[in-house]
């Protein structure tokens, strides 16, 4: 199985949040997950996470908390070519993990730092320390009108267009001669 389907060197089992104690990217008991044909962690009663709710789940998502910055970056990784993924990536054991962040080869792991101690890694943080504050906007994906039905919903969209149609369609009083208000 591939440890990190989206060669971002953080492993799969850390963006499912599943338990990886020893550190090694194999679920807690050093075996690998199995997983069914949706991404499911089977067994572990858990669906993949989807931090910023944009219908792709982390471990295949390059920025999964939508701040405009690589999980390869904000996990302490390099990425010198901006695309999001491990830089000449090697991988000569096959599990899909670059050998440079492979424990079974002696790499070492990205530290996945939380920058801001809420608990959060950096890479789900979307107000990360240091991070410039986002505004967001209900646009791309999360608003009043959404397909995908895991994502947020604002409510503001159709209370805004519910107030409009009251405006539109109220009774209007006549005044004695005739003439609408």
């Amino acid at each position: 199985r591939d440890l990190d389907g989206d060669n971002d060197g953080i492993p799969d089992v850390i963006e499912a949040k599943l338990p990886d104690p020893d550190n090694n990217a194999y679920l807690g008991d050093g075996r690998p997950p199995k997983v069914d044909s949706k991404g499911r962690a089977e067994g572990a009663g858990v669906n993949p996470v989807d931090t910023d709710g944009d219908g792709t789940p982390d471990y295949q998502d390059l920025d999964s908390d939508g701040d405009g910055k690589n999980d390869l970056v904000e996990a302490g990784g390099s990425d010198t070519d901006g695309d999001g993924r491990v830089d000449n990536f090697t991988d000569t054991d096959g599990d899909g993990l670059d050998d440079a962040v492979s424990p079974l080869l002696g790499g070492k792991p990205l530290a996945v730092p939380d920058g801001d101690g809420d608990g959060s890694p950096d890479f789900r943080d979307i107000a990360a320390a240091g991070d410039e504050p986002i505004l967001q906007t209900g646009l791309e994906g999360v608003g009043g009108c959404v397909v995908n039905p895991r994502a947020g919903f604002d409510p503001v969209l159709p209370l805004m267009l519910g107030i409009a149609l009251l405006y539109l369609f109220r009774p209007r009083r006549r005044d004695t001669e005739g003439c609408s208000r």
